[in-house]
């Protein structure tokens, strides 16, 4: 198989759209990449505690400007469309 061959990806029968994304089930995160939907399971509670403790450190120099530059907006998972 030529380097070519393999970097080739196979295109979704229908392309996914934002309904799709809608759609998904609650318990899923999904996201359209190059036209397919992918799913994943949401983060484990340890991984979203993990993400709040992060926020709540560098929230009062970053954001709030305690300590810090303020003015950043720092956001967890964001959605993006």
């Amino acid at each position: 198989m030529s380097a070519g061959t393999a970097l080739r990806r196979k295109r979704p029968a229908k392309r996914a759209t934002y309904r799709d994304v809608l759609d998904a089930p609650a318990h899923m995160v999904a996201e359209v990449v190059e036209g397919a939907l992918h799913l994943q399971p949401r983060p484990a509670s340890r991984h979203t505690l993990a993400g709040s403790s992060l926020g709540v450190a560098i929230g009062s120099p970053f954001l709030w400007g305690r300590g810090g530059p303020g003015g950043w907006w720092i956001l967890d998972e964001p959605e993006l469309q």
